[in-house]
């Protein structure tokens, strides 16, 4: 079938009820207010294709290209799904995914995906988003990023991925609390800035208990030896006390453990991806 230069609204919930519309073309052709009901769209070709207020209801893309489409204000519902997709400069403004709706998909750096919204829009029935399933819907858009090498955004998305999992997805309050250290220091490991921002707080932080106690410039040496392990000042200690000796070591260990993890993290940034 190939429909070219249409717009097509506010039909019956019915119209578009397990249609198979494979191996069509759509061109410039708008749907507003449509229900799409298990509908199959394997191996379609969409272009200039504009899709507003709708609602898709266990409807299957599957092998289609997708190129200058626009999803605004739509419902991904059932089971609604796009697989081995290829997407090229496709927008979803304000849609609702109640599950994972992408599947070894491939996008391009021109498409954009905005954030879920919480609840479903035009179905008869309101539903909420199950924010355990968030984790999904960011996942199949990471891996679609990834398909298209667009790096950055593949990044942004699997920090969103982890992010959901840290607050929703696991229940051991362990768990929670190192999920939280990685991602506020680290980012997951994709983020070196975050280690660096933290390297240089704990830094001031030690040194400013150093300059307070024996003044600038020991207290800045004696911190900087702790911190890079490289003992200068190191003499002083002695006539400092246990306190000062333990923040000493402290200071020491974090500098080994931030240093360590800032060379991981650059090494998993620039070197795991490519």
């Amino acid at each position: 079938m190939y429909i070219e230069d249409e717009t097509i609204k506010n039909l019956h919930s019915n119209t578009f009820k397990g249609i198979n519309l494979s191996y069509g073309y759509m061109v410039q052709t708008k749907f507003e207010n449509i229900v799409f009901s298990g509908m199959i769209f394997n191996f379609t070709t969409f272009y200039k294709v504009n899709f507003t207020n709708c609602t898709f209801l266990f409807t299957t893309f599957y092998g289609s290209n997708l190129e200058n489409v626009s999803f605004v204000n739509c419902d991904f519902l059932d089971k609604a799904q796009f697989r081995n997709c290829l997407l090229k400069n496709v927008r979803f403004n304000s849609c609702f995914f109640e599950n994972n709706v992408f599947n070894d998909c491939q996008f391009d750096e021109a498409t954009r995906i905005d954030s879920p919204l919480r609840s479903s829009r035009f179905s008869k029935k309101q539903i909420n988003l199950d924010m355990r399933e968030l984790s999904g819907i960011y996942k199949g858009i990471k891996e679609g990023y990834l398909s298209g090498e667009i790096l950055d955004k593949k990044r942004d998305y699997y920090f969103l991925e982890r992010q959901v999992i840290t607050r929703y997805n696991l229940d051991k309050i362990s768990s929670k609390i190192g999920n939280y250290f990685l991602e506020y220091v680290s980012g997951y490991g994709i983020r070196p800035f975050r280690v660096l921002y933290a390297m240089i707080l704990s830094f001031i932080f030690f040194t400013a208990l150093f300059v307070g106690k024996i003044g600038y410039p020991d207290g800045l040496l004696l911190s900087t030896g702790a911190y890079f392990t490289n003992g200068a000042n190191s003499n002083l200690l002695s006539t400092m006390g246990p306190f000062y000796q333990s923040i000493y070591l402290l200071e020491s260990f974090l500098g080994i453990l931030l240093i360590a993890l800032f060379i991981t993290v650059m090494a998993n940034l620039w070197f795991n991806e490519r």
